[in-house]
């Protein structure tokens, strides 16, 4: 591993110039796809430059699924490709911790995307 400056670590990254590379992606919606087209062979955020033609029909049939079972197990398909033959090494997770008062409701504490409205909270008595 070597640290770069940012210039040559965007060189490396475009280039392929790597054996090994961290970078890392935040999902701007919620939905897997967000995450497992990154990897199909066309995909200008594939930096791993996984390339895997049943990964691809997979993803791409999941666009056109009608229902969220059928597009849940092209999904399925995809990530058992990827755990199989392991193009990235995911091991950090980003995470936002929160000291939400107990008399705080309608913080939506379950949201994947961490999208909070001051509109939809309110203030119990206590």
């Amino acid at each position: 591993m070597q640290n770069q400056e940012w210039k040559t670590y965007i060189d490396s990254r475009n280039t392929g110039n790597f054996d090994v590379i961290r970078a890392s992606w935040v999902g701007d919606y919620n939905e897997p796809s967000t995450f497992l087209t990154l990897l199909t062979s066309t995909h200008s955020g594939n930096i791993s430059r996984f390339n895997n033609p049943a990964y691809d029909k997979v993803l791409a049939q999941a666009s056109t699924e009608n229902t969220v079972k059928a597009r849940n197990a092209d999904y399925n398909a995809a990530e058992k490709i990827l755990m199989e033959q392991a193009p990235i090494a995911p091991i950090y997770q980003y995470t936002n911790g929160r000291l939400i008062k107990p008399w705080l409701k309608g913080y939506p504490i379950n949201n994947p995307e961490d999208v909070a409205y001051s509109r939809t909270m309110y203030i119990v008595k206590h």
